[in-house]
């Protein structure tokens, strides 16, 4: 994957009360030659309600990733790729990155994710994801990016349920649209203060 190419829209999902995330990052991208564009993201605190989904933190971080995709729509972009402030990214993973080869039908790239169902192989280093947890690293291909608003809005959720957290929302359209991931994970959730769930919070081991 020729990562620069496939994916010149890159965002990082921020908040403004953050900006130790956003150094953090900003020095990752920048070691990496990356063009990365900050996106502000929605404040929970400042939120009145959480239409409909269970957390006004829930519903900040779909809003937040929905305005991305809609930028993405209206600068045309055949890709877009979202980054997350508590991104950490694996030692050798330009070097795997650029080994990897993106199958053709593909509409979602994760660089890491969880696996709550077995995966399948893909090819080398790739796989074929079924049900797949967090979005801190991950990219849509413009033909699913209408889809994907639709999904992290909450539509295709029962209603009466209360809409959860994007990530699952997305492992429901991923039964629909084909996704892909690197494996092993090439990036990961940095264990850190949540501005979600709130107190200390990662969803990986240290090592």
């Amino acid at each position: 994957v020729n990562f620069n190419a496939v994916f010149p829209h890159k965002y990082l999902l921020n908040l403004s009360r953050r900006q130790d995330r956003r150094v953090r990052c900003e020095e990752l991208f920048e070691s990496r030659g990356w063009q990365v564009v900050r996106q502000p993201a929605v404040d929970a605190r400042r939120l009145k309600s959480p239409r409909g989904f269970q957390s006004r933190g829930q519903y900040a971080h779909s809003l937040s990733t929905r305005m991305i995709l809609r930028r993405a729509m209206k600068e045309k972009a055949e890709a877009v790729f979202i980054f997350e402030d508590d991104v950490v990214f694996h030692p050798a993973m330009e070097e795997r990155l650029a080994a990897l080869e993106l199958p053709d039908d593909w509409g979602i790239f994760f660089l890491g994710c969880q696996h709550h169902e077995r995966p399948e192989a893909a090819g080398p280093g790739i796989v074929r994801v079924t049900a797949p947890l967090d979005t801190h690293a991950w990219g849509i291909r413009a033909g699913c990016f209408a889809e994907v608003r639709r999904a992290l809005s909450g539509r295709y959720w029962p209603s009466g349920q209360g809409t959860p957290a994007s990530d699952i929302l997305l492992a429901e359209l991923i039964r629909r649209v084909p996704a892909y991931a690197a494996y092993p994970n090439l990036a990961w959730q940095r264990e850190d203060e949540s501005d979600i769930v709130g107190g200390v919070w990662g969803n990986y081991e240290p090592d």
